[in-house]
């Protein structure tokens, strides 16, 4: 089982849920000393929110305010090593909490209906993630690092992948990176129905 750590400090990270809540991520440590150095970072899906409207309607969930993340969650390793998949790692699962596969970045809070504040700080969720990760967790010394999720955590592999790569070269010297995303490339074609554009077009 992964527990949840959520982010201290967020008035000066900026690391928050779309309502303003704390960002947070679950981690599990690997339990085999010969995956110690193992590490996995896994995007949780869940789709974008399109406007305000939508944004405000996400920080009432799970997706978009920590208030709703479970105490508890589970991971599957997918690291790499040698063409197969590793049984054990150190896993560290990011719960969604944006609506914009984790490239939120904007400082100030934006005005939704009702009187209320939405926050898109997944880029800061990431980075405090990883501040922690590598100050606290052990991934300084990591010799593989395996980026990976599904559906918009898919997108996100691919969004931050360079980001990650980056981090752990300059952090974990001894690493490589890998991204794994498992889906999350979204084609740009009308839907089955052919009456309309698809994602592409509400990202516009």
């Amino acid at each position: 089982l992964m527990y949840l750590h959520l982010l201290k400090d967020t008035a000066n990270t900026g690391a928050v849920c779309l309502d303003g809540t704390p960002g947070g991520f679950y981690f599990s440590p690997a339990t085999d000393p010969a995956h110690k150095d193992d590490w996995q970072i896994y995007f949780q899906g869940g789709g974008w929110c399109y406007n305000e409207t939508l944004c405000c309607e996400r920080s009432l969930t799970r997706l978009g305010s920590s208030k709703f993340f479970p105490k508890q969650s589970s991971c599957g390793c997918v690291n790499v090593e040698n063409g197969q998949i590793a049984s054990d790692c150190n896993c560290i699962y990011m719960p969604y909490g944006d609506g914009a596969s984790f490239s939120g970045l904007r400082d100030e809070p934006w005005p939704a209906p009702g009187n209320k504040k939405l926050y898109f700080r997944g880029w800061k969720n990431l980075e405090a993630t990883l501040d922690y990760a590598f100050q606290k967790l052990g991934m300084n010394n990591a010799r593989q690092v395996v980026l990976t999720g599904g559906s918009a955590g898919g997108l996100s592999t691919f969004l931050h992948a360079d980001y990650v790569a980056a981090r752990v070269s300059k952090e974990a010297p001894m690493a490589f990176t890998k991204a794994m995303p498992v889906v999350g490339y979204f084609l740009d074609h009308k839907n089955f129905a052919g009456t309309s554009q698809s994602y592409p077009n509400w990202m516009k």
